[in-house]
């Protein structure tokens, strides 16, 4: 599934709503789902705030029974500070960096790849379809 967004704190209700559904549609049991749609909406808000009014596109697709993989792309305005945090949790207080902490701790993986006009989030995440066991 593949989807534009426009780059406005309006459309991340619908962004979390849109993966939800189809998480759901897919049997993927509540508590993962939460995790999932949390990972979600913590990218999309980067996404609007380093997006400069362009919209940016969400992807997602899943690669087993178990792993969910979501993509959120938007055009970068070549911000260099937009990196991993260090640590395994980022400082409650740092100004910048919480979201990507948090999506590090949800997801099974994560690649960030940021060009001068072009920021793409990779993630993959835990999604056991009902009546299925992760390994």
């Amino acid at each position: 599934m593949r989807r534009s967004y426009p780059a406005s704190t309006g459309a991340l209700a619908l962004v979390r709503s849109d993966f939800d559904a189809w998480l759901a549609d897919s049997g993927v049991s509540d508590d993962e789902r939460e995790l999932a749609v949390l990972a979600l909406a913590e990218l999309a808000a980067n996404a609007v705030e380093a997006s400069a009014e362009a919209d940016f596109d969400v992807t997602y697709v899943r690669l087993s029974e178990d792993l969910v993989e979501l993509v959120v792309m938007n055009r970068s305005d070549g911000a260099d500070d937009l990196v991993l945090p260090a640590g395994p949790l980022a400082d409650v207080f740092a100004p910048r960096g919480r979201g990507l902490a948090i999506v590090q701790q949800i997801a099974e993986s994560l690649r960030l790849d940021v060009t001068e006009r072009l920021a793409t989030v990779t993630v993959q995440l835990r999604a056991t379809r009902s009546g299925t066991t992760g390994g």
